[in-house]
């Protein structure tokens, strides 16, 4: 079966997943998910990802939400002794976990606060 993964077309999440799949050669197909219609808020995307993120990837009736998981699955599942995009030697992996982590967390700590608010910001709060 022929993996399925519901993205973003720009998204930088979904694009990392997209770039690992065309890397590893693994063949998907691709729905793309309308965040604007929120298209990823509805019953049926739920089912596949309850936290309603986007991308999910679709394994034969696995699903896997999360950009850093999907790839770690990727790389684990396809290509397990590869080290082109993951590491295999035990103090270079949890580096790399770390690293994945630390961007995950940084950058999207402050989203909701940017993207989520009902008011504009306000300038005069800005620290140069």
């Amino acid at each position: 079966m022929v993996l399925k993964l519901y993205a973003v077309s720009d998204g930088p999440s979904s694009l990392s997943v997209r770039q690992a799949l065309k890397v590893l050669d693994i063949p998907f197909d691709l729905t793309n998910v309308d965040y604007g219609a929120g298209e990823h808020m509805t019953p049926e995307y739920a089912m596949m990802n309850p936290q309603k993120e986007i991308p999910v990837l679709e394994d034969d009736g696995f699903y896997l939400g999360e950009s850093n998981a999907i790839l770690q699955y990727l790389c684990d599942k396809y290509r397990p002794q590869s080290e082109l995009l993951y590491p295999q030697e035990p103090r270079a992996r949890p580096l790399e976990n770390l690293r994945r982590r630390h961007e995950r967390d940084k950058t999207f700590h402050c989203q909701p606060t940017r993207f989520d608010s009902s008011q504009p910001p306000d300038p005069s709060s800005a620290k140069n």
